[in-house]
């Protein structure tokens, strides 16, 4: 099995510059929903840690990613949730498998740091890769649960794709926002309006990577970001444009209160979680299944 090393997102971004700017002038107009719209998430459980010195730590979690449709007020399941055991083991213990259930785990070496850092990063490869896949299939708009990260976009020829994205869904935004984003993008937006859509830009030697986002309020005090990954700046008009439609899906779902909806919740992303959280195991259940021995040396 190929052994993987986890790679900071520091480390790949820390030749690019970064700074943001504000390029709509005119606040956006509203525009139809989306007929089809696919939200796609990730859950990880961390499940068994071994420590058998000080320099020798392994890590067993299991991450599950999937995918709901949303359609004329109903939501679907879309084929059935990946899931994978995965094994973070500091290099003392390179030579280790593991196996649970017969299944090996997908095996990653951290040098440093935080053995949670290889399963947090295979989640989101996860994620994207199966919001490219659905964007590819063209089955409908894809939103995925949190930002879109650049660092995942850097070595992608087309990472957004005009009417079916994919955008990241950023929630509980609240506290991270300044009185100047505030003043200059959130005041007298109404309920279901968006901000105007703001750039972070990673340059490096004239490459550029923008990081496209955008507000919109979902409640009296509550807001999500959208983001998108624009690889050319024509690519910027077309997310903008997405925003507009997308914007008002996720309005439109908060405000549904046949949901049930509780702050922060997007209806069918917390459905979503609640259907991946059950395919987790429970930590007692893996112990007893986990086979952990010595493989060839390499």
């Amino acid at each position: 099995m190929e052994l993987r090393r986890i790679e900071s997102n520091l480390e790949v971004l820390k030749s690019y510059r970064e700074n943001a700017e504000i390029f709509e002038w005119d606040f956006p107009k509203s525009e139809a929903p989306p007929n089809r719209v696919i939200f796609v998430d990730g859950k990880l459980r961390h499940l068994l840690r071994y420590e058998p010195s000080p320099s020798s730590k392994l890590l067993i979690s299991q991450v599950v990613v999937g995918a709901i449709l949303y359609c004329c007020r109903r939501v679907e399941i879309i084929d059935e949730p990946k899931s994978v055991f995965v094994a973070a083991f500091t290099s003392p213990l390179r030579n280790m498998n593991v196996r649970i259930w017969g299944r090996e785990a997908t095996k990653g070496i951290v040098e440093n740091g935080d053995l949670s850092q290889f399963s947090n990063k295979l989640m989101a490869e996860m994620e994207m890769e199966l919001s490219r896949k659905l964007v590819q299939d063209a089955m409908g708009a894809v939103i995925k649960d949190g930002s879109l990260k650049p660092i995942f976009q850097l070595r992608t020829e087309r990472p957004f794709t005009p009417g079916y994205g994919p955008v990241g869904l950023v929630k509980n935004v609240e506290s991270s926002l300044s009185p100047e984003v505030e003043k200059k993008l959130l005041n007298n937006l109404e309920i279901g309006d968006r901000s105007k859509a703001f750039a972070t830009i990673y340059s490096n030697e004239g490459n550029e990577i923008r990081l496209v986002s955008s507000y919109v309020r979902i409640g009296r005090n509550t807001f999500v970001r959208l983001d998108a990954v624009a690889a050319r700046k024509s690519d910027i008009e077309r997310i903008t444009k997405f925003f507009n439609s997308v914007a008002s899906v996720v309005a439109e779902i908060s405000l549904d209160i046949s949901f049930g909806r509780y702050p922060n919740d997007i209806p069918p992303v917390q459905g979503l979680e609640q259907i991946l959280g059950a395919y987790l195991y429970d930590p007692a259940t893996v112990e007893s299944l986990v086979k952990i021995e010595e493989g060839e040396s390499e």
